[in-house]
């Protein structure tokens, strides 16, 4: 397979900026193909798949991550150990024995760029378990896990401890923001009590206006915009497709393929290489 044609599929998908990310990849680098997005629910993953043989792989969003996982488990494909830790991938790779990954671990761990001693995660849903996996290998020891939900949120617990972190979990109105790191997890609109001095470093996955990271910012906090998490995933998802076309990246091809993507999406690309095994080309 020697053509890059490749796509994002979710629903509901138009707002995806996956295109625009995948296309300044493309471009910085010149290679001729396309990266598209179509319309897909679960039921309809599988047959997409199987009736698109071309495509070096797919990005899948929500609802899909459930969904891929267990299509890969059925079929016996090539499971990454990100999606055995998370249960989710948000990655397809069509190699022979087609492949699937969990990027967003990637995702968090390049985006953050830290350590991290002591964490939080604001959340219980799919982003919640990769924000663990991201932790423990950014060093994290100790975290926290806040969310409505307490069945979600005691399993999230249960994941930390079997990575080898202390974990407690409580409801939203016990937030403890005393942490090195705090991934917040939830929808734009959540409205949370963010304290008016706030230290830590606070990656808010959800970018939009309204989101936790506003009022974080507000509190002095360094905080990481959840636009970053999408690019580093992204260029993990790149250089995957990309070898299925026969070609493996330079690590300067990398650095240009993130260049343009943090530039794609109008943020200042990062200039300090990212702490943690997640981030690289090989993962």
């Amino acid at each position: 397979m020697d053509n890059f044609n490749a796509c994002v599929a979710g629903s509901p998908i138009a707002h995806s900026k996956s295109p625009d990310l995948h296309t300044a990849a493309l471009t910085a680098l010149g290679i001729p193909g396309q990266y598209g997005s179509v319309e897909l629910t679960e039921d309809q993953l599988a047959g997409h798949i199987d009736a698109h043989p071309e495509l070096v792989g797919m990005s899948c969003t929500m609802p899909l991550k459930t969904t891929l996982a267990q299509l890969a488990h059925e079929r016996n494909w090539n499971i990454d150990p990100t999606v055995t830790a998370t249960r989710v991938a948000n990655t397809f790779v069509n190699t022979p024995t087609p492949s699937v990954y969990n990027t967003d671990v990637a995702g968090i761990v390049g985006a953050l760029r830290t350590s991290a001693t002591s964490a939080a995660v604001v959340g219980s849903g799919a982003t919640a378990t990769s924000a663990l996996v991201a932790l423990k290998e950014l060093g994290t020891t100790s975290v926290d896990i806040y969310a409505r939900n307490q069945r979600t949120r005691a399993d999230l617990a249960q994941l930390a401890q079997s990575l080898g972190m202390d974990a407690t979990h409580a409801g939203l109105e016990n937030i403890n923001w005393d942490h090195d790191v705090i991934v917040s997890t939830l929808p734009t609109g959540v409205d949370l009590d963010v304290p008016t001095r706030l230290s830590a470093t606070v990656l808010d996955v959800a970018y939009a206006h309204g989101s936790v990271g506003e009022k974080a910012r507000d509190a002095g906090a360094e905080v990481v915009s959840g636009l970053a998490m999408l690019v580093e995933q992204a260029v993990a998802q790149f250089v995957h497709f990309v070898g299925v076309t026969g070609r493996s990246l330079t690590s300067e091809e990398v650095h240009r393929v993130t260049v343009a993507m943090y530039e794609a999406v109008n943020l200042t690309p990062p200039v300090t290489p990212p702490k943690g095994d997640s981030w690289s080309p090989s993962h």
